[in-house]
């Protein structure tokens, strides 16, 4: 533990001790006049303010004789259990597994001689889009946004709507924010027209 003198405000000093976790964690506790303990909880925001990649998880605070203790505890994200949004930055994810499609939907079925078999293996994408966004509102309209229907895939260079169909739509609170997550799956035939709009 280190002990380091931060400032004096009216005579009484201000002082912190540090603490290293072996969890990797940080715990600093100031010892200050209790005039200054309500001004200076104040500046800090547990799940936002931070020691490098640390997160204050834990503001502690106990008063007496004049004199107040402020422990505030930083800790690793993996350790923390609330995931912040920090990034609004996308993740794109894909799949492309095979799906087994009839025999007649093959692509020179007209052309094929001989025995064939009842089915073929075709690619079978799905294409995934994660977002943290600051505010969310939980209306119908935003939940079942673009669901069903046929539309081009947030995020992905050239795609083709028609072939593209959205299937999910995924919102998870992370941290103050929130994380919407989209899925559409590609069909090599197109969606029909007549029974899924556009999106």
């Amino acid at each position: 533990m280190s002990t380091e003198i931060i400032g004096v405000t009216g005579g009484t000093q201000t002082t912190r001790d540090r603490i290293y976790g072996t969890d990797g964690s940080i715990t600093d506790t100031y010892t200050m006049a209790a005039s200054e303990s309500a001004a200076f909880v104040a500046t800090y925001t547990i799940g936002t303010s931070a020691i490098g990649s640390l997160r204050l998880a834990e503001i502690r605070e106990s008063i007496s004789k004049g004199g107040a203790r402020v422990t505030l505890r930083f800790v690793t994200p993996s350790a923390y259990s609330i995931q912040y949004g920090g990034s609004t930055d996308p993740v794109l994810s894909s799949d492309c597994s095979a799906q087994e499609l009839p025999i007649r939907l093959h692509p020179d079925f007209t052309g094929l001689t001989g025995e064939l078999p009842d089915s073929f293996l075709y690619p079978a994408p799905t294409y995934e889009r994660s977002e943290v966004v600051n505010s969310f509102t939980f209306s119908e309209a935003n939940i079942v946004s673009g669901v069903g229907k046929r539309s081009s895939p947030t995020g992905m260079t050239s795609p083709t709507a028609d072939y593209w169909l959205k299937v999910s739509r995924r919102i998870s609170p992370e941290g103050e924010k929130f994380r919407v997550t989209d899925v559409w799956q590609y069909n090599p035939e197109g969606w029909s027209t007549e029974i899924y709009q556009a999106g």
